[in-house]
């Protein structure tokens, strides 16, 4: 039995093939070690010769940082992670010791056991025999040892982000009122590009704080900026509208007085225009108090907090808008998403015979690189960054597996394959933000010199590039309104994943929620849906009816959804999806997943093209990964 702090503890179903095996050293709540010695290459013996030390010298190999033995150490870690009894909790920190060399230190970013990557990055997890002399290794090493929370990065991250959250929706609550009074008679496409105008004014200034803690714009210039500008009224717009129309523009003058240096070109629509607005003495306050808080530990989708905070209560629940805990979104995105890609890269590492091929391995990349995920409800962008760090991390595994294989492959994951459709203006906005801010701090701490010239691009991912809102269910008309004369459902881009979190408005609620016009328009355009069922039925219909297509593109979606799923108008709606097994020879297998206290017994039936379980997804079709939909009950 495995004990709480033990050498060679026995894990069953931790080993190769399933059977028994034993973790080299395991601290109970800390850590899984397993320890393996890297072979010399020949240049590293060549050195070891020279200076006579051997051939077990503490030297890192050369080239690629681990060969095959390592690369099993770190899977057989994973495995024994995975594996423990269920009374002992995912480790946080897995350690691959490369005996009389180094230690190499991942940590659990998902919180799920299911999501390890390197600590703290992809350029310094690896720490050589050498540095253990320095005091702040020996802090990690003994935090890990005795104390991994203290260590946590999401923890930190989260507290950054909660007061800068905090104090940027006071400025932005302050701007959305003040376009709110002068459009008080516009049309409702109006009043969203006016609100859109103030949101990109905002994320522009957030965005320059993000670039100068993270090396785009010289360190602290911007706040020294802000410092100023809380002094000196008259200098804030004019200096800082200079500076932006030199970052939006490609060539000419780089020399930016606000910041007192030449600038990069950033492009990608955010800065396209240099709108500026005038604020308070009070609101610059907030603006410099939020710059001087460390960025590089920002949560981007922290950001979906802002947009809540400023929304009015009534705004709010028509929108359904709701910060969805990290914790749920990693669920859904590992059960819709990495279930699948995993097991594909796991059969890639350890084909049937011999070692892994690089021509096999190159062709998974390429995949990765092509795969487009939706949310069609993707509020602030919160489900896509998850979704999208999800694939970075399993991205460089991917590299790192080239480069051992002797190729040569660029990192290609980014904002591009992560499609999102908004109703909010604002919301969508900073969506846009969330994934560029997530995905440049991402490349900046696991390689420095990978931002790209120019910084920004603009790829037109959310709302399909449009401006204003676009409603996922309900076409609307030219200038904004929903379409109740002639109804129809709206395109959604295409995808190979589906996910989210929709608005939770219950059957009995959407028309006073709504409004009568709209709810008859809405059930008009698609009658597939009862109208006593939730509004995200809206949502799950249509996923399952392109799910359900022929040579559809999409292989799984997943949506956060109220427990009522299991109710009879919404369960109709799963209902018309069922097909009786016998009636088609192999039909496409699909999956609902509900929690167990919430499965209705009719769904609990086999022999159904889609299945009710609260387990693993269905099963694998012969040609291409299960086709799957999956719902978990909202957290609330």
């Amino acid at each position: 039995m495995l004990s709480d702090y033990q050498f060679e503890g026995p894990v069953p179903g931790g080993g190769i093939g399933g059977n028994t095996g034993a973790i080299d050293l395991y601290k109970k709540g800390c850590f899984v070690l397993e320890g393996k010695q890297s072979r010399l290459s020949e240049a590293d013996k060549a050195q070891a010769q020279l200076f006579d030390i051997g051939d077990s010298a503490p030297a890192a190999p050369s080239g690629a940082r681990y060969d095959k033995l390592m690369r099993e150490a770190l899977a057989q870690a994973k495995r024994y992670a995975v594996n423990l009894p269920a009374n002992h909790p995912w480790p946080p920190f897995l350690i691959v010791c490369d005996v009389g060399r180094a230690f190499e230190l991942y940590f659990d970013w998902s919180g799920n056991g299911r999501g390890y990557g390197y600590f703290p990055d992809q350029t310094s997890y690896r720490l050589e025999l050498h540095r253990f002399a320095e005091p702040d290794v020996q802090d990690t090493i003994r935090a890990i040892w005795t104390n991994p929370a203290s260590i946590d990065p999401r923890a930190k991250s989260a507290e950054v982000s909660r007061d800068i959250a905090k104090r940027l929706a006071a400025v932005s609550q302050w701007l959305e009122r003040v376009q709110r009074l002068k459009t008080d008679k516009a049309t409702d496409s109006e009043r969203s590009l006016a609100i859109e105008e103030t949101a990109l004014f905002l994320m522009r200034i957030i965005f320059c704080m993000f670039a100068e803690d993270v090396g785009l714009l010289p360190k602290d210039s911007f706040t020294k900026f802000l410092e100023r500008a809380v002094e000196n009224e008259a200098a804030f717009e004019p200096e800082l509208r200079a500076l932006w129309t030199v970052i939006g523009k490609p060539d000419g003058e780089r020399y930016a007085s606000a910041i007192g240096t030449e600038v990069r070109y950033f492009n990608g629509g955010l800065f396209a225009s240099a709108q500026t607005y005038s604020l308070s003495n009070s609101d610059r306050g907030e603006l410099l108090e939020a710059a001087r808080k460390d960025w590089r530990k920002v949560e981007p989708a922290i950001f979906g907090t802002l947009l809540e905070q400023a929304l009015t209560p009534s705004e709010r629940a028509k929108l359904g808008a709701h910060y969805t805990p990290r914790p749920y979104v990693e669920r859904l995105v590992q059960a819709t998403i990495m279930d699948v890609l995993e097991a594909e890269w796991d059969t890639v590492q350890h084909p049937a015979e011999g070692a892994p091929d690089l021509a096999a391995v190159q062709a998974f990349h390429d995949r990765l690189c092509a795969l487009r995920i939706l949310d069609p409800a993707c509020g602030t962008g919160n489900f896509l960054y998850v979704a999208m760090e999800n694939l970075m991390r399993l991205e460089s595994d991917v590299l790192e597996t080239i480069s051992q294989l002797g190729g040569n492959a660029e990192p290609c994951v980014g904002p591009q394959q992560f499609l999102g459709l908004e109703l909010n203006p604002r919301a969508a906005v900073i969506a846009e933000l969330v994934l560029w801010i997530g995905w440049l701090r991402w490349r900046m701490n696991n390689n420095p010199d990978a931002a790209p010239d120019p910084v920004l691009k603009q790829f037109g991912n959310i709302n399909f590039g449009g401006h204003a809102g676009f409603d996922a269910v309900l076409r609307r008309t030219p200038t904004g309104e929903p379409d109740t004369e002639n109804p129809m459902i709206p395109d959604w881009p295409e995808a190979d994943f589906i996910i989210g979190n929709p608005p939770f408005i219950g059957g009995k609620d959407i028309r006073s929620s709504l409004g009568g016009d709209y709810a008859e328009a809405l059930w008009k355009a698609n009658p597939r849906v009862p109208k006593s069922a939730d509004f995200v039925m809206q949502w799950w219909d249509r996923a399952a009816h392109i799910l359900a297509a022929e040579d559809s593109p999409l292989i799984r979606f997943g949506f956060v959804t109220t427990n009522s799923i299991t109710q009879t108008f919404s369960r109709r709606v799963i209902e018309n999806y069922l097909e009786p097994q016998a009636a088609v020879s192999d039909p496409p297998s699909m999956a609902v997943r509900i929690p167990a206290c919430y499965l209705p017994e009719s769904a609990q039936r086999c022999g159904s093209g889609i299945r009710g379980n609260t387990g693993s997804s269905a099963r694998a079709p012969r040609a291409r990964p299960a086709r799957c939909a999956k719902s978990l009950s909202h957290p609330s």
